[in-house]
């Protein structure tokens, strides 16, 4: 009886064994993907704070421009205005380039995100339908174990019987046939009366 449940239990392993590896790989990914959107949302955090260090760098350089020209007894008008404008719309300018480069880095990195989650989906996936082809493959397999060894004990089992006419010591001389069997591996032996 515990020889039958073998192949079973052992079929059973081995379909517990891919589902449980499709799960590991399912929990690896949603966590590096987890990585990802973190990643994603501190570059985006960085960039707002690269932004706001150039926007107060910036301010900190008009004031000191200003203050110079104040000093120097210059009037703020003309080219100087100019200067102070220009240096402005040069370092908004930077401000909005650091913005894109970190609203690409984090798109990039929920692209990523985005992608391991779809590939642990898709190992569950794969795990779920491999195991189903497993546990569908050793039961086939088992089924056709047991009809082989079904009818080999059928074949084993057999056995011609009747009589044949084979001389014998004791039928040669009353003419009478003896009862003899073939046994499965066509060995002859007498059969008992």
């Amino acid at each position: 009886m515990a020889a039958a449940a073998l192949p079973i239990v052992a079929l059973g392993m081995q379909v517990a064994g891919t589902v449980a590896g499709g799960v590991a790989e399912n929990k690896q990914q949603r966590a590096a993907a987890r990585v990802d959107d973190e990643n994603a949302r501190l570059t985006v955090l960085q960039g707002e704070q690269e932004a706001l260090d150039t926007r107060r760098e910036e301010r900190s350089m008009a004031g000191d421009m200003i203050a110079a020209m104040a000093g120097s007894g210059t009037m703020l008008d003309g080219s100087n205005a100019d200067l102070i404008t220009q240096s402005a719309y040069q370092r908004e300018l930077e401000i909005y380039n650091i913005r894109r480069q970190r609203s690409g880095e984090a798109r990039n990195l929920q692209q990523s995100a985005k992608d391991k989650r779809r590939a642990g989906r898709n190992a569950l996936i794969g795990a779920g339908f491999s195991a189903v082809s497993t546990a569908l493959g050793g039961i086939a397999d088992i089924r056709a174990g047991r009809l082989m060894a079904a009818q080999g004990a059928r074949e084993r089992g057999a056995t011609l019987t009747g009589s044949i006419k084979l001389p014998s010591r004791s039928s040669a001389a009353t003419g009478a046939p003896a009862p003899y069997q073939l046994g499965y591996n066509g060995v002859m032996s007498r059969t008992p009366r």
